[in-house]
């Protein structure tokens, strides 16, 4: 979970996420956009380039006070969710490069032109990550079509 350009990148990546089947293995992921739904042993993916913005930083800690599994992905390791991941004995922390500083500027207006490179570092990185899970489990590219959901025109 996260907010603002880390969210939708979050949201593009579950998309993929939720065609890793392969028939006779239990669901491997399990996609849940309804927060009051989360149990101890789930496990929760929080991004922010900064580290530092609050609803992201509060999605982190009330993973941890569930007891879920928390991964962490910010481009600060002393970051609020850095230091949340890698404190954290259920914790993992995932460094990904992009941001120049650890200011949260969720809901702030531009002030210069703006290349998302965290963003787009994170997308590469969850779907490299995809793929070893793919690879791990045996999941081809044919299993993860006989998920998709086909669109019709109307």
């Amino acid at each position: 979970l996260s907010v603002g350009r880390d969210q939708i990148v979050l949201d593009v990546a579950a998309i993929r996420y939720n065609h890793l089947y392969k028939k006779g293995i239990k669901d491997l992921i399990v996609l849940n956009d309804d927060w009051v739904d989360r149990k101890k042993g789930d496990i929760l993916i929080c991004a922010s380039g900064s580290g530092n913005t609050k609803q992201t930083v509060d999605y982190a800690l009330q993973a941890i006070n569930s007891k879920m599994n928390l991964i962490g992905i910010t481009s600060f390791e002393n970051s609020k969710i850095g230091l949340a991941a890698k404190g954290y004995d259920n914790g993992l922390l995932l460094i990904v490069p992009g941001r120049e500083d650890n200011v949260s500027r969720y809901n702030e207006v531009a002030k210069k032109t703006f290349v998302p490179y965290f963003e787009i570092a994170l997308y590469i990185t969850l779907d490299a990550l995809l793929a070893e899970i793919a690879d791990k489990n045996g999941i081809t590219e044919k299993d993860m079509k006989k998920a998709h959901k086909d669109k019709f025109l109307q």
